[in-house]
């Protein structure tokens, strides 16, 4: 009967433990679709971390401000008060022009298209039209408690260019770990 007894304790330690652990420091999430390609893969998991200070291009976890409330992932580009400019793709905030190396060149996988598909001559690329797929001329400013994020993968990223600012309430931590199928930790240096 005393064995039982402490390993109810135990269990019971250990499930308080990982809820409080979740609820205040550390959750886990699974990348639901191609938006953060390459940094980030479908279906790969990682653990985001509820402490910090949120700082541009951290990767985030936060709900849609739409009807739908899902969860999203995407890089802070915009902090508030910040004054974001994209011009053909060039982005710089507050006047410095930022060299973004993780965005995926879609140019490189048009020349391979190109390359495999030789009887192909051209094609239309069309756009959904309830968002913008590239970003050609943008300036903004950023309003207090809110947020400009972008996907990596901008050519099929629903993010601040769909659903406009990210509200500050609604980040959930940023992404501090990926470790399934591959690990990569992410750091403070940007």
């Amino acid at each position: 009967m005393e064995k039982k007894r402490k390993l109810f304790s135990i269990i019971v330690v250990v499930c308080v433990f990982v809820f409080v652990l979740k609820l205040y420091f550390i959750s886990p999430v699974i990348i639901m679709d191609d938006s953060m390609y390459p940094t980030l893969k479908n279906e790969e998991i990682a653990l985001i971390t509820k402490r910090g200070k949120l700082r541009n291009f951290d990767i985030v976890v936060s709900s849609t401000l739409d009807k739908k409330r899902k969860n999203i992932v995407k890089r802070i580009i915009g902090l508030p008060g910040d004054t974001i400019k994209i011009h053909n793709d060039r982005l710089s905030i507050n006047g410095n022009v930022r060299k973004e190396s993780y965005l995926t060149s879609n140019k490189d996988a048009f020349d391979k298209f190109k390359k495999e598909c030789p009887d192909i001559e051209a094609f239309q690329v069309g756009t959904a039209s309830h968002r913008r797929t590239y970003t050609e001329n943008l300036e903004l400013t950023v309003p207090k408690n809110k947020y400009f994020v972008l996907g990596d993968n901008r050519m099929v990223s629903s993010d601040s260019r769909t659903y406009d600012f990210i509200d500050r309430s609604s980040i959930q931590g940023k992404v501090w770990v990926s470790f399934w199928p591959r690990f990569q930790l992410f750091s403070d240096d940007h």
